[in-house]
């Protein structure tokens, strides 16, 4: 992630960090057992790299959790909020279409929190980078799941 912030700040372009966690993950792993889990998370896994580009960074934060880190979104703010709005709501339809196994379909769908990487990510080390990505995350679990929600939006309604 460094790599990529660096990137961007060289450039002046924004890139963003996305901290995906599954919506009904647990439900299935408890009913259909650590196979079927596993096989969630080997195919959301294909997903995430199918609809990133080679550039872009995914990965596996640790159960149900990903990551995708999105490098040069452009120089303009809205124009880079619109391009990650375009590819959450990508990456929230992919990752909600049925998964077949054993003869079932198998569905989960994702919350995601992202946190823009800028001028003022710079000073931010990675740790706090994901953890703001991680409360925007838990945001739109409240808001109802398989939504997306800025760490900008966060702050703001924590501050309301």
């Amino acid at each position: 992630m460094e790599k990529t912030l660096a990137g961007c700040l060289r450039h002046n372009v924004f890139g963003a960090l996305l901290v995906l966690d599954l919506d009904g993950f647990k439900p299935v792993n408890d009913r259909f057992g650590h196979e079927a889990g596993d096989a969630i998370l080997v195919e959301i896994a294909k997903r995430l790299k199918s609809m990133t580009r080679t550039e872009d960074i995914v990965g596996r934060l640790g159960g149900d959790e990903f990551i995708v880190i999105l490098s040069d979104l452009g120089q303009e703010h809205s124009a880079a909020q619109n391009k990650v709005e375009l590819i959450a709501k990508r990456l929230i339809t992919t990752i909600s279409a049925p998964l077949p196994f054993d003869r079932k379909e198998l569905k989960v769908s994702t919350s995601i929190g992202i946190r823009f990487l800028d001028t003022a990510a710079a000073t931010s080390q990675t740790e706090h980078l994901i953890n703001d990505a991680d409360s925007a995350m838990y945001l739109a679990k409240k808001a109802g799941k398989g939504c997306a929600i800025f760490h900008e939006e966060a702050v703001t309604e924590a501050a309301a």
